[in-house]
C-alpha cells in the first residue's frame, strides 16, 4: 500500500476521533496527515512527509488549543455544540417534542380531512417531512445520550432514554412502499399516517416524562 494512502487513513482516524470528542486535540494531527499524505503523493519520501506531519501538526496545535481554551471559559450562551446545552434545563428535549406535537397534530388533521383518498397527493409529503425529522431527531438524541451519559444515569434516565432513542430509530424507518391514508379501521388499505401519528405521540410522551424528572 502506497506511504499517501496509508497518511490519507491516518487523517481520517484522527478527523473521526476529533468528531468523537471535540476537543481540537485529534483536529492538528488530522490537518498533519492529510498534508503528509498530500506531499507524499507528490513524491517526497518518507522522511519528508514525517516532517511535514510533525511541523504542521505541531503548527496546528499551537492555533488551535488557545482556540479550546477560550470556548471552554465562554459564556454558556455563546457556546456552540453540546457545550451549549449545559444548563439549559432540557431546552431541546422541549423544543423536539414541541415540534413533533405539530406533526401529529397536522397528521391528525389531515385524516379528519382526507381518510379513505386513494388519490391523496398530499399524505406522502407529510409523511416523508415526518420521517426526514425522525430520524435527524433520532441521530441527535443518540448522540445527546452519548455526550450526557453521566446525567441520564445519575437521575436514572437509562432506560427511559434508550427506549425513546428506540422509538425515533422505529418511527424513521417505516418506510411502506406506497404511502397510503385509507381509513383508520381499513382491513385492506392502511393508514399510514396513523401508523405514523402513534409514534409520534409516543415519542412526545417519552419526551415529556424525561424532561419532567431533568427539570426537578
Amino acid at each position: 500500500m502506497d506511504d499517501w494512502v496509508l497518511w490519507l487513513i491516518a487523517a481520517v482516524v484522527f478527523g473521526i476521533g476529533e468528531i468523537a470528542t471535540t476537543g481540537f486535540f485529534l483536529a492538528p494531527f488530522a490537518g498533519g496527515a492529510l498534508l503528509a499524505a498530500l506531499v507524499s503523493a507528490l513524491g517526497v519520501g518518507a522522511a519528508g512527509s514525517w516532517i511535514v506531519f510533525l511541523v504542521a501538526s505541531v503548527a496546528l496545535l499551537a492555533a488551535l488549543r488557545p482556540v479550546a481554551r477560550r470556548m471552554r471559559r465562554m459564556p454558556a450562551h455563546l457556546r456552540t455544540g453540546t457545550a451549549a446545552l449545559v444548563g439549559k434545563q432540557a431546552m431541546v428535549l422541549e423544543r423536539i417534542a414541541n415540534d413533533h406535537g405539530s406533526d401529529s397534530a397536522a397528521i391528525d388533521q389531515h385524516i379528519i380531512e382526507q381518510a379513505g383518498n386513494l388519490f391523496d397527493r398530499q399524505c406522502d409529503d407529510i409523511f416523508y417531512f415526518n420521517k426526514g425529522r425522525l430520524y435527524a431527531n433520532f441521530l441527535l438524541l443518540r448522540a445527546l445520550g452519548q455526550d450526557f451519559e453521566g446525567v441520564i444515569r445519575e437521575r436514572g434516565l437509562t432506560s427511559a432514554w434508550n427506549g425513546t432513542v428506540e422509538t425515533f430509530r422505529i418511527a424513521s424507518q417505516l418506510d411502506p412502499w406506497v404511502v397510503w391514508n385509507g381509513w383508520p379501521d381499513a382491513l385492506i388499505i392502511p393508514n399510514h399516517l396513523a401508523a405514523q401519528g402513534f409514534y409520534l405521540l409516543r415519542a412526545r410522551t417519552q419526551l415529556r416524562e424525561i424532561t419532567a424528572i431533568l427539570l426537578k
